[in-house]
């Protein structure tokens, strides 16, 4: 992890400023142009303030651009997923003709032969030198990372209103040890109890604030799941033991907070040892106490559903000392108790972060109209429940509701960024961070990308490494017709029922190469699935040989596409849109699905449940649930919904949010741009989650 590693993922880079006293450089302009050759080559664009510093460095000093540029280029290679040389290990390389040159047969015939030990290379057509690409490729611009570029950079992620994928985790812990500090306060709990640990290595105190922070705090020091999805054996040392029962002593909710985990809280007290300090800590040794005995220690949540069960109005007062709690059950609240629920559910809505009341605007927005409701504990889709939606609440309280809500958001966004805004209506596509335990990606969930009218094919990836033995990491792709009844499977043993419309390049065995590398790539033909009848296609990851992607070496999926599959390298690094490590303790991946009618890509990045043995298996099920997921993804909270009761104001004049500045002019001011590809303009990036925040 770098500096470099971290401003690209935000269309930034550094360049240095070098002072020499050699002689001017003659040759500025082509080494210049040489780099920027480079840059396209990796799918950038330089803006003109980029290319006015190369300038300045090549004229300082061309050892210092070469050296810069080493160093640049590793990271360019690592976010285009080109470190691992993915095409290398494709079984067929003169893919996609070789494998359409083959009937059914010959390919199984040698399919089988390479299960049976045979090596691909006596197998294989000599690899044909491929053309050379030419076509339209949609570029990203690359803007100069001003000096407090890294600080806000650190900043938007501490204020994430999701947990930290793991590629974030590394940039804390990147942050933290280059000396960092926190410069505001971290409302996502498991990124906080993260960042705590992060910041002990150091010598450095966050305070935590609930016994539930404290619990994840003591799991993550055992090498447990902070989340607290999965039981932690606790294992601490004396001084982890006394840090703990430091902390958890100054908790404002110690009685009542144990309750929420009570098996796992006995267990952890047993390990604290409370007994020996009880003469320090005697309010944490009575609550022990109790628990080990058994005792009822009363809840705020006990109280609660006593009142619900007696549909007791004294209920209301109660929930409004904990809005959140309050917005959490507001759908059965007015069930029960209509509009009387009002007046005491308004006057909180204030107190509520902006992400929760942007979520709960959505919710109730759609919650009369959407055909299913859709459960995800703690974030995680491997164990999402689907149901029939039956909710019928009155539209005059839900509209009353949202009223208040836009007006608490106008008012918050005003305060920070003033009350004039150029937006455009694509921002509906950017989605917020909300809470996604299986994620991999930076972008939210539901967040959709178009796929432009010149582009013809898409192409997919998986790769893994496993020196430990033989296992595959498959990459699938399910289609289905407008109604998401299933129209066909192209995955490793469901190669050729799509015909020429989607393509598998093979499937390989990983240990016949020293590293234990592997690949698999599938092209999809977006004219011909369309012409077959297929409108939608969802993109799986499924582990074979039922090893979780944690437990792997390394597991990595891509996406790229262009108009010429048969030109250009299998994986070109300026057709690649997504590249990304495959993480979680899981066997499944959802990545995407794709509309074919309207080209649009959204993306899913979820576990849902699968049989990991064949995506060809899984066709039923995701026939069942795509629907319920689809609603469930267009009700996430977009950008659009923070800045919908703003007039659009004259471009000159207002702050900009779009989805991309092609066609606008950015000079020398604030400005969010979730895909920047003007490289006229100059600009300081306002990050998602600034805005998420708010």
């Amino acid at each position: 992890m770098n500096t470099n590693d971290i401003l690209l993922h935000h269309f930034l880079i550094e360049i240095p400023n070098v002072d020499s006293a050699t002689l001017p450089n003659t040759n500025v302009e082509q080494i210049v142009g040489t780099i920027t050759t480079n840059f396209l080559y990796y799918g950038y664009v330089p803006s003109q303030e980029v290319l006015a510093a190369l300038k300045t460095l090549a004229q300082a000093s061309e050892s210092h651009l070469n050296e810069w540029w080493k160093g640049l280029e590793k990271s360019l290679k690592k976010i285009k997923g080109a470190d691992k040389n993915i095409g290398k290990y494709i079984v067929y390389q003169n893919f996609p003709k070789e494998v359409l040159q083959m009937s059914e047969a010959e390919y199984w015939t040698k399919q089988i032969l390479i299960y049976l030990g045979v090596n691909p290379t006596y197998l294989q057509q000599a690899p044909i030198p491929r053309d050379p690409m030419f076509e339209q490729v949609d570029f990203r611009v690359l803007h100069l990372a001003r000096p407090d570029a890294l600080k806000n950079v650190f900043a938007s992620l501490l204020s994430k209103p999701a947990a930290w994928i793991d590629q974030e985790k590394e940039e804390i812990t990147w942050f933290v040890k280059q000396g960092f500090t926190t410069p505001t306060e971290i409302l996502f709990k498991e990124n906080l109890v993260f960042a705590a640990m992060a910041y002990m290595k150091t010598n450095q105190v966050i305070q935590l604030g609930t016994t539930t922070d404290v619990l994840r705090l003591a799991a993550g020091l055992s090498g447990g799941d902070i989340s607290l999805d999965t039981h932690t054996k606790f294992k601490l040392g004396r001084s982890q033991r006394k840090y703990i029962l430091s902390v958890l002593q100054g908790v404002g909710d110690l009685s009542e907070g144990v309750m929420r985990h009570k098996n796992r809280w006995i267990r952890l007290f047993h390990q604290l040892h409370v007994g020996e300090y009880a003469k320090k800590y005697p309010k944490i040794y009575q609550v022990a106490q109790a628990l080990r005995a058994g005792d009822k220690l009363p809840t705020y949540n006990s109280q609660v559903e006593a009142y619900l069960a007696k549909q007791d109005p004294a209920l209301l007062p109660l929930l409004a000392q904990r809005p959140g709690e309050f917005a959490r059950r507001i759908v059965h609240v007015l069930a029960v108790f209509g509009e009387q629920t009002l007046p005491h559910f308004l006057p909180v809505l204030s107190k509520l972060e902006t992400i929760k009341l942007l979520k709960l605007k959505r919710f109730l927005r759609t919650c009369n109209e959407r055909d299913y409701r859709v459960f995800t504990p703690k974030g995680s889709w491997l164990k999402a429940q689907i149901a029939l939606n039956n909710t019928t609440l009155k539209a005059q309280y839900l509209q009353m509701i949202v009223r208040n809500i836009d007006q608490i958001v106008q008012q918050r966004v005003i305060e920070k960024f003033g009350e004039t805004f150029f937006y455009t209506a694509d921002i509906a596509h950017i989605k917020l961070p909300t809470n996604n335990k299986d994620a991999v990606s930076r972008y939210p969930k539901g967040t959709v990308f178009q796929i432009p009218q010149n582009i013809q094919f898409i192409r997919t990836a998986t790769y893994w490494e496993d020196t430990h033995g033989t296992s595959w990491m498959d990459n699938g792709w399910n289609f289905f017709d407008a109604n998401w009844q299933p129209y066909g499977t192209c995955c490793w043993n469901n190669t050729h029922e799509m015909g020429d419309a989607a393509v598998f390049s093979g499937d390989p065995v990983n240990s016949y190469n020293e590293g234990g590398s592997a690949g698999q790539l599938i092209d999809l033909y977006l004219n011909k699935l369309l012409q077959y009848g297929v409108r939608y296609a969802v993109w799986n990851i499924l582990s074979y040989s039922h090893i979780q992607f944690d437990d792997m070496k390394d597991v990595r999926g891509l996406m790229m596409w262009g108009e010429h599959p048969e030109k250009g390298q299998l994986i070109e690094p300026s057709r690649v849109n997504f590249a990304f490590p495959v993480t979680g303790k899981a066997l499944t991946k959802y990545v995407c699905y794709i509309d074919l009618v309207t080209r649009r890509l959204v993306l899913m990045d979820n576990n849902l449940w699968g049989n990991v043995h064949s995506a060809k298996v899984n066709e039923k099920v995701l026939s069942e649930k795509m629907p319920a997921v689809v609603e469930y993804l267009d009700a996430i909270p977009s950008l659009l919904d923070i800045f919908e009761t703003f007039p659009v104001a004259p471009a000159p004049d207002a702050l900009k949010v779009v989805y991309t500045d092609e066609q606008l002019a950015i000079e020398n001011e604030k400005a969010f741009v979730f895909l920047p590809k003007n490289k006229q303009n100059q600009f300081e990036p306002i990050a998602l989650e600034t805005l998420a925040t708010v």
